[in-house]
Formats: structure tokens, sequence, C-alpha cells
């Protein structure tokens, strides 16, 4: 693997097993996780991601790997480490009653981080922004008063899902973007599911990406980006967005190396050898980011996906000759 594609790829895939179109139970999907925090390819893990309504089911399920006595090593070994989780809270209509469940849903994840000293701990939330947020309402309230409740929790990034067809999501983000405290909130795209119409067009995640660059909000995304590359999907009689060409786009746009209709060609874009990578940079077209720029736009703009499955992206890599079989 080329340096590029390696800092490109680096706890780039949140494992969400849970969710369809896998839609496994709670002792495959930890089953699954727990193998792949082992294996060869353990570098583009990133967390389990956890309804907070299924905390209890994941601590039974993932007791053996949360055992106490087994406490991290200074080396910090893939065995050792703990286990992340992005944590999907209940959220709520409005600022209150998010707030209200989120209270407890925090509360339940601090109970089992006690439990397992250690061995599992929080590191992302995921909800969905209130419609009255999306509405008009003021988000100061809301941001203040989720940056209240994680204060002495290792939550380091809160996420709300808007969809990226949602009008003028410009002024939105950047609403959002002024109403943050020191913790900044982040945004978070769907760009597939389990029907054609769960597929936003390019031309709407590329307005996602810009409205979420110039309002200085990092982004995740979540469904449908199961391959690297765009494709068509006969089974759901749709093009599939690929997770290729959203983030190397994503990193092209934070570098200003690109513009809007550049961004939207390179979303749509299905020739493999449109994209390289080397050991200093990663390429579309001409259009070049070094690996230090590719490591500063994965911290502070494009964060991570969440796939239902780990395997099936690698595997179309190796296919495509960017990763070793």
């Amino acid at each position: 693997m080329t340096r590029s594609l390696e800092v490109l790829l680096d706890s780039l895939i949140d494992y969400a097993g849970l969710f369809p179109p896998a839609a496994l139970d709670m002792t495959a999907a930890v089953t699954h996780y727990a193998r792949y925090r082992t294996g060869p390819r353990r570098s583009l893990l990133g967390h389990f991601i956890c309804p907070a309504t299924r905390l209890e089911s994941f601590e039974a399920a993932a007791a053996a790997h949360l055992n106490p006595e087994t406490r991290p090593t200074a080396e910090g070994g893939p065995e050792t480490a703990p286990w992340t989780l992005s944590l999907l809270p209940r959220g709520g209509a409005d600022t209150a009653l998010l707030l209200r469940s989120l209270t407890e849903d925090l509360d339940a994840l601090a109970a089992l981080e006690r439990r397992r000293q250690g061995r599992v701990r929080g590191r992302a939330l995921e909800m969905r922004l209130p419609p009255s947020i999306v509405a008009g309402e003021p988000a100061e309230p809301l941001l203040e008063g989720t940056a209240k409740l994680l204060e002495g929790t290792g939550i380091r990034r809160v996420f709300f899902e808007v969809a990226p067809e949602t009008p003028h999501l410009d002024r939105l983000f950047v609403r959002l973007a002024r109403g943050g405290t020191n913790r900044a909130p982040a945004v978070k795209i769907r760009t597939g599911g389990v029907e054609a119409a769960a597929f936003p067009s390019p031309e709407a995640v590329a307005g996602f990406l810009i409205a979420a660059r110039k309002a200085k909000l990092a982004f995740k995304a979540t469904a449908g980006l199961h391959h690297p590359l765009r494709r068509f999907d006969a089974g759901l009689e749709t093009t599939m967005h690929g997770f290729l060409n959203l983030f190397v786009g994503a990193v092209l746009l934070a570098g200003n190396k690109l513009d809007g209709g550049e961004l939207v060609e390179l979303l749509a874009d299905e020739n493999p050898e449109a994209f390289r990578f080397t050991g200093e940079d990663l390429g579309w077209h001409g259009r070049r980011a070094s690996v230090a720029e590719i490591v500063a736009a994965r911290r502070d703009f494009s964060v991570s996906y969440g796939s239902c499955s780990f395997t099936e992206p690698i595997e179309d890599l190796e296919t495509l000759g960017l990763l070793q079989p």
C-alpha cells in the first residue's frame, strides 16, 4: 500500500454490522469486529457503531473482550487496546427532548465504561439534527447543552445528520458553526440505503461537502459506500457512490484543489485510472494532495464513514490492485 493511500484509509471505516443490509445480530457483529481488530487490515478499522438502546446487549456479547482484567498494555497492541464506540443516541424532535434523552444515554455509556474499567470508550456521537433546528430554531442551546453534557467524557466528536437536499444547507451549517463551543459540532451525510431513492446525486453530495467546508465543519458519511468507486448496482437499480470518490474529493476540496463542478465530476467518476496514489501524494486528473495535506484533511474535515461490511471494501481495493491480497 502506498503512503498516500495508507493515510487516506487510516481508521476510515466505522463498523456498522448491526445495520442493513447486513443487519447482523449483536453477537455476530461483535465477533466480526473483534476479529477485524486483530486482523491484517486493522489499520482501516474505526469505531464500533452502537445504538444507545443496545448498550446492554453489546456488553453481554462483548464481555469476554471487555474483561477489566485484560488491561491495555503500554504498547497498546490491537488485542489489548480499548474498544471504541460511536454511539447513536435516541435523539429528539427538538432541543429539550434531545438533551433529556442524551443525558440518559450518556449516563448508560458512563456506567458501561466504569464497569469495564478502560476496556471500552465512547469516542463519538451520531444523531439526527432536530427538525426544529433545521426549521430555524436557534442552534446555540442545543450545542451548548450538548457540550456541557460531554464535559469529562471521552467523546471527541458529535455528528449531526443532515439530509444533503435540505434547503439553504449552507446557511444551516453556518448557524451550527457559529453556535459551537470549544467542542465544535460536526455533520453527517447519508450517501445511500437499501433502496434507490436513498442515494443522493453527485450534485447533492458535492453541495453538502462544499457547505461543510465553507462553514469549517468536519463530516462523516454513512450507508451505500461498500465499493471504492462509483458503480451501478443491478440489485438496487441505481448507481452507488464510491468511498474513494468521496474521500479523495474531500481531500482535494479541503486543499482548494478543485471547484464545485470538478468535485461533481470526481464524485461521478467510475474510471479507476483517473485516481492515483503514490508515496508522496494522491491525485485525480492532475489535481494532487500531498501526504501532509491528506493527514490534515482526514483530521479536520473528512473523518470516516460507516459501513455494515468491513471486508467488501477491502476485497474491492484488492481487486483494483491498490491493496495486496
